[in-house]
């Protein structure tokens, strides 16, 4: 669950998720950013029973 994704196609949401720390913007490449799960982002998910 670490596979980026465009921040364009993200929901207005993803601005509490960084600030909660369970998400990061990375730049992996020139075409934008982008974002990314952090552990502890993980860790919720596993919780909720996302595989």
């Amino acid at each position: 669950m670490h596979a980026p994704i465009d921040v364009m196609a993200a929901t207005p949401d993803v601005a509490s998720l960084q600030e909660s720390g369970y998400v990061e913007i990375v730049s992996p490449d020139a075409s934008g950013p982008k974002v990314r799960l952090t552990e502890d982002g993980n860790a919720i998910l596993r919780g909720l029973g996302a595989k």
